[in-house]
């Protein structure tokens, strides 16, 4: 019987690509070379495209309804993976993958969880239900933010736009900062960018 790890490396990326999320996941604990594959943002990406209109999720938002006006309570939602959608029908659905926070995206595969009451961000892979936690970014929520796969590092970037208000006598205009997350090195990246300060966008996704 062939070993595993014996199978040259294309070949076996060319077989994982064929593989849905949930023999994927079985998969990983196979050996570390097809787990280190199966976790790279490349073979995220290129599986994402190649399975764009199949394994289909369904996540949905819980509401409560509340009679208090409460900015900061989370939003939940929860991920059904393709076989629950069948039977839907009006009985309670019972979470699969909770996620407590707001939700953006989905940005190549990923979605974007913000916890704005403890200041927390993660990048979520609902499909393998794995998050990573962000580092601290220096400015609070961006007006303006996007995300996706950077096949020049390997890796996913998340941009921040924020924009302050600058009031100098009469004159008034907004002053802008950008904030690079790299998932790479998995730190932040800050810079001022004085040419933007003519646009002005309010809490929208790019």
């Amino acid at each position: 019987m062939t070993n595993v790890e014996n199978i040259p490396y294309e070949l076996m990326t060319l077989i994982l690509l064929k593989l849905s999320v949930k023999s994927l996941l079985r998969f990983r604990c196979v050996c570390k070379i097809g787990y280190a594959l199966i976790k790279s943002p490349s073979f995220i990406s290129t599986h994402l495209k190649s399975h764009n209109n199949e394994d289909a999720h369904l996540v949905v938002h819980n509401f409560e309804y509340r009679f208090i006006d409460d900015s900061n309570y989370p939003f939940e939602y929860s991920l059904f993976v393709d076989k629950t959608l069948k039977d839907l029908s009006y009985q309670v659905l019972d979470s699969q993958f909770p996620i407590h926070g707001e939700l953006n995206g989905p940005y190549d595969g990923l979605f974007v969880v913000w916890q704005r009451e403890y200041d927390l961000i993660y990048l979520c892979n609902i499909a393998t239900r794995e998050t990573r936690a962000l580092p601290k970014c220096r400015f609070g929520y961006p007006h303006i933010y996007g995300c996706g796969y950077d096949p020049l590092s390997d890796g996913y970037k998340l941009v921040f736009l924020r924009l302050f208000s600058l009031e100098d006598g009469s004159n008034y205009s907004l002053d802008s900062h950008v904030s690079l997350y790299s998932s790479d090195n998995d730190s932040w990246r800050y810079l001022q960018v004085s040419e933007l300060r003519q646009y002005f966008c309010r809490y929208y996704s790019c």
